[in-house]
């Protein structure tokens, strides 16, 4: 019986959070057809997370957790989102409204869910002697 050469098998590595969010914002910016949603041009677009990723990480690659704008109105403008979240919110509410719900819908469980395990904590630290 002759030897044989039984190659490895490749670890199916995980993308890099890095390439997942390029992935993201290229989604993002495609279904927006590249455009700002709010003034329409179509240089320098960026996706804009609408929940941070820090504080909502379980949504930071779904696409209606994204939106695309213009550097004016995702940082640098008076109605830009960072600057003036109330502009922002109303625009979304008048202009997305089916996007909207789902960020409010997420907002409403993530505040459930804070307010279930705040409770929880402060149940089990009262049961301790």
């Amino acid at each position: 019986m002759g030897s044989f050469f039984m190659p490895r098998k490749k670890k199916q590595s995980k993308p890099s959070k890095k390439k997942l969010l390029i992935e993201w914002s290229k989604q993002v910016r495609n279904r927006d057809c590249n455009k700002c949603v709010i003034c329409g041009k179509t240089e320098h677009i960026q996706a804009h997370h609408i929940l941070q990723k820090k504080r909502f990480p379980e949504y930071q690659f779904c696409i209606e957790n994204g939106i695309s704008l213009c550097p004016t109105h995702h940082n640098f403008g008076h109605f830009s989102v960072h600057m003036n979240a109330v502009f922002f919110s109303e625009w979304l509410r008048l202009n997305r409204p089916e996007q909207f719900r789902w960020v409010l819908e997420k907002m409403v469980e993530w505040k459930k869910n804070r307010l279930h395990n705040n409770i929880t904590t402060a149940e089990n630290s009262n049961m301790q002697p």
